[in-house]
């Protein structure tokens, strides 16, 4: 791309950007404020919409259908032996960048939280004693972050040092797990010693309540007036842990005010930040720590506001809800562009209170869709997900409106499992969302997801004009994903790594030349047809000056039964080949191979062969190709990384189509896929 029509780009992407800002909503600062005076937000939690800890009865109702299971993970809590983190880990992660170092502090978040809701389910003190332990050593932590995360703070080293405490994820959500022990079981813990929770608590304020209120703290994902970076998931997910602590523990009025105003002011900064389409920009497998992070505060805000303050109802809100059924493809596959497990469905009694508080049927259909197995004719038990406090709690208070809906939904089809399961999807077709410009394109059997955008995303990947193909919820044109996180995944070294530069994505190496990170390259001229089931976009912004290229406008249409692509060009001058890439799921059966059925692959033709996750099932396609380009395979090996072996199976395949180096420069490139007849 020449310098002026970089210069173009750049300008439309600003004038974009500032419609966008144009447009910004104070959903939760106004909802707060009308709460407010009319005397909502008291300390002292006396909203709390669960029963006292001496309320066995409470209990014992809250707990049905969960309570063993709980007690049980308890039991096995009890035997976990809390650890001091040495100096000496935090150090070795600065050198390797090794997160599983870290895995003592995931242990102890998970045993607390265990611990806790063992004791609220069974009430006879047998889990205190071990929770005790557990807070004692957390309170004597320097920090409660963890390695990753300590760079925030002055310093810049791993290694805590305790004179700040920036609020991080972790800290953040170890926070939250303390106040709720704190609020159900201090009068517990004075009977035992007062020392415990003043000791707790002091440590929550030091860590979590006073680092809130501190504008000299680099908490980075907070309101924009201390910085300019683009928030993510940290946003919400500190937010509503942080504002948890504030309601359950926080003793000064004016305090908690303070920072409930803060929180409702920096999650609007958020929630206008990411648009208004209802996308989120992390993809599926970030939407839980996200999206339904943003649900958890607002559930939260308005049982302290005694109802006051609800956003429910609000059209945004739920759009974001659904963007998780709209997502899903089938056989446990979901959309996973950028930084995304492609088998992340997620909490799925999470997703039933968001879509129930949301009056979204389409998001309760999908978890019932989920939960029902049409072999045993039952639901599905889920088990207790307990990262978060707050979840494991709010599990507890919606299950009886889980099992309600469940036992209304199958006698409304008459026992029928698998017509009910139909009908649960039923009515899920294509989506445009217009500002992520993500397109999720379906007809009969077919899947398609393709994007545009910038390669400057969250979680990026140098993946504009990208595309994702499932035929009968099998995979067939894939996105790698995420791969294990490693010291260089959030460094300025990130695109050396092969998961995240464009060679690795279905998206052309246009002149020789891959695509290049930054938010000026970028997709222009998006232009989704519902209706038509295709995008159009011109990707040559995605590319360096190098490519030379003026133009690169490329189609995905989805037919019946059919998937057509058409990349038509135009070059200032050519200097190398083109290579069209597509990354497979399967086997690939080039010209002169032969099929396991005896069919010998003609020129112009490529056989594919996509398998289900379990490989118990498969389908053929034939993909066609312009007679002039030169198929080939690459074989990735996928014991290189198990995070993506785990979603793909042992290798995928880069099926790649090159072009002469003396190709004209202009021209069209069409490639179709469709049910393979032999």
């Amino acid at each position: 791309m020449n310098r002026f029509l970089s210069f173009v780009c750049a300008i439309c992407i600003a004038v974009s950007i500032a419609a966008q800002e144009s447009e910004q909503r104070h959903l939760f600062e106004e909802q707060f404020d009308a709460a407010l005076a009319e005397g909502a937000f008291k300390t002292g939690a006396g909203w709390m919409p669960y029963p006292d800890y001496s309320d066995r009865s409470a209990w014992e109702k809250l707990s049905q259908g969960y309570k063993e299971i709980i007690i049980q993970l308890g039991e096995k809590s009890l035997k976990y032996e809390w650890k001091t983190i040495l100096a000496s880990t935090y150090l070795e992660y600065e050198k390797t960048g090794n997160r599983a170092l870290m895995k003592t502090s995931y242990d102890h978040r998970n045993n607390l939280i265990i611990l806790v809701a063992a004791e609220l389910v069974e009430g006879k003190g047998r889990f205190l004693p071990h929770l005790v332990d557990g807070l004692w050593l957390l309170s004597r932590e320097y920090s409660w972050s963890l390695a990753q995360h300590t760079r925030y703070q002055a310093s810049g080293r791993t290694l805590p040092d305790g004179t700040d405490r920036p609020i991080t994820l972790h800290s953040a959500n170890i926070g939250a797990s303390i106040a709720y022990a704190l609020y159900f079981f201090k009068d517990e813990f004075d009977k035992m010693d007062p020392s415990i929770a003043i000791n707790v608590k002091a440590a929550l304020k030091r860590n979590i309540l006073d680092p809130f209120l501190d504008e000299s703290v680099n908490n980075w994902w907070m309101h924009k007036k201390t910085n300019d970076r683009k928030f993510n998931n940290w946003t919400p997910y500190c937010v509503s842990h942080s504002v948890a602590a504030f309601l359950l523990c926080e003793e000064d009025q004016d305090r908690m005010i303070q920072a409930l105003k803060l929180s409702a002011i920096t999650m609007d900064a958020y929630m206008n930040d990411i648009g208004t389409d209802g996308a989120c920009d992390e993809g599926p497998s970030y939407w839980d720590m996200a999206v339904g992070k943003v649900y958890d505060y607002a559930r939260l805000m308005c049982d302290a506001s005694c109802g006051k303050m609800d956003v429910f109802g609000d059209e945004m809100i739920r759009r974001m809800g659904e963007f998780k059924s709209k997502t899903y493809f089938g056989d446990g596959y979901v959309m996973n562009f950028a930084d995304g497990e492609c088998r992340a469905v997620g909490d799925l009694e999470m997703m039933f209170r968001y879509g129930y508080d949301t009056s979204s049927k389409e998001l309760v259909d999908f978890v019932l869709y989920k939960l029902a197995d049409p072999s045993t004719k039952m639901f599905r038990v889920k088990s207790i997900k307990y990262s978060y406090m707050s979840r494991v709690l709010e599990t507890l208070r919606y299950g009886e409106k889980l099992r309600a809906i469940q036992e209304q939904t199958i006698s409304q089809y008459g026992g029928d499992w698998g017509k009910m399961r139909t009908a649960l999807r039923k009515g899920i077709g294509s989506v445009w969302y217009d500002q992520t410009q993500v397109a999720i394109l379906r007809k009969g059997n077919w899947t398609l997801a393709a994007k545009g955008g910038h390669n400057d995303e969250s979680h990026n990947h140098n993946d504009v004009g990208s595309g994702i193909l499932h035929v009968a919820t099998r995979p067939v044109i894939i996105d790698p994903g995420v791969a294990t996180y490693v010291k260089e995944t959030f460094s300025p070294a990130r695109y050396t790594l092969w998961n995240v530069q464009s060679d690795w994505h279905s998206v052309p190496k246009i002149n020789g030349c891959s695509q290049v990170n930054g938010r000026e390259f970028a997709a222009s001229d998006v232009v989704c047809d519902i209706e038509g089931n295709s995008l159009v976009q011109d990707i040559s912004g995605a590319y360096p000056q190098d490519a030379a290229c003026n133009s690169w406008k490329r189609s995905w249409v989805l037919n019946e039964e059919e998937v057509v692509l058409v990349d038509k060009f135009s070059l200032q001058s050519r200097k190398g080949s083109d290579l069209e890439n597509f990354i497979i799921r399967g086997d690939v059966y080039l010209p002169g191979d032969s099929t396991p059925d005896g069919y010998k692959v003609p020129k112009g033709e490529v056989v594919i062969t996509a398998y289900s996750y379990t490989k118990k099932s498969q389908l053929n396609l034939v993909m066609t190709y312009p007679k002039k380009m030169t198929p080939a395979v690459t074989v990735l090996d996928l014991s290189i990384d198990n995070r993506v072996r785990k979603c793909w199976g042992d290798e995928i395949v880069k099926l790649s189509f090159s072009s002469s180096a003396k190709a004209p420069v202009k021209g069209q490139y069409e490639f179709r896929i469709k049910p393979f007849k032999n």
